[in-house]
């Protein structure tokens, strides 16, 4: 899977706000008539694609096969991951719900350390001299994601989402690979070339291992029949994983279809209107 350019959280931030501007201008237009008339709860089954921009630090990555090596730890990455989400929501009034979600996404990333080699390289005239490398990581891997949290309507169909989330990885596949920076005409002494596979350590995999973080998003419901829905939704989540120094960010675009219904009875009393059957 290719990966994107970095897309930073600030861009995802804007994205919200001019979601809630927008929101607002329309709210100033129609009043409070523009209420939600939908059953009580709804399921959704769709599509996400996230992308990730990863950042924090961890121990070096290799036990490559040379010697003289000296990384930084600091991680610079993107990466970009695909999968199916489920969510189910339950709106306790005419504004406010309750939702649960899950999703499975599928994807690879890939970080770089900046290294110094003071041995290893050799230059054009064949001298063996220091320089600048870079070890590459890269990861083909599989994240769940579980999320609760709320949902606030602003106007009939807009949604404002706010929630904690925890992530795992259940799958990790890592390799790795050292480049020549500087200077660009060097070559490596082994033969190489100026790329060649490293094997040794590849540093923690995080297979496993749970990151903890919140959410916030918008999302639209077009009305698709009586019972039907199809949502397009934007999110930028955040996530931590203590033990090992990293904060990563990810913006996240999707598309669901949801079926509503009723989870308790209808009455006069009900802050929802009568849905249309």
């Amino acid at each position: 899977m290719k990966i994107p350019p970095t897309i930073s959280c600030s861009h995802a931030t804007t994205i919200l706000l001019l979601l809630l501007f927008s929101s607002t201008v329309l709210k100033a237009q129609v009043g409070d008539e523009s209420e939600p008339k939908l059953h009580d709860s709804w399921v959704s089954a769709g599509l996400v694609w996230s992308f990730l921009d990863l950042g924090g630090t961890i121990p070096l990555p290799v036990d490559g096969p040379s010697t003289g090596v000296e990384c930084g730890s600091f991680r610079d990455g993107t990466g970009d991951l695909l999968g199916p989400r489920i969510g189910f929501r339950h709106l306790l009034s005419n504004r406010i719900g309750v939702e649960a979600s899950i999703e499975l996404l599928f994807g690879s990333t890939r970080m770089s350390f900046p290294c110094l080699e003071e041995a290893g390289i050799r230059n054009v005239d064949g001298e063996v001299v220091p320089a600048v490398t870079e070890f590459v990581r890269d990861q083909e891997r599989t994240d769940i994601t579980i999320t609760l949290g709320g949902s606030y309507y602003l106007v009939a169909g807009l949604f404002l989402e706010l929630g904690l989330s925890a992530s795992s990885l259940a799958r990790s596949t890592i390799s790795l690979s050292e480049q020549i920076v500087s200077p660009a005409s060097a070559t490596f002494v082994d033969g190489g070339g100026q790329t060649r596979a490293v094997i040794g350590s590849t540093g923690p995999d995080e297979a496993g291992m749970w990151s903890f973080g919140g959410v916030a998003g918008a999302g639209y419901e077009l009305k698709a029949g009586s019972r039907f829905l199809v949502i397009p939704r934007v999110a930028v989540a955040w996530s931590s994983m203590p033990s090992e120094g990293t904060a990563d960010h990810r913006l996240s675009v999707g598309v669901s279809g949801a079926y509503t219904f009723d989870l308790r009875p209808r009455s006069s009393s009900s802050p929802l209107e009568p849905a249309e059957e």
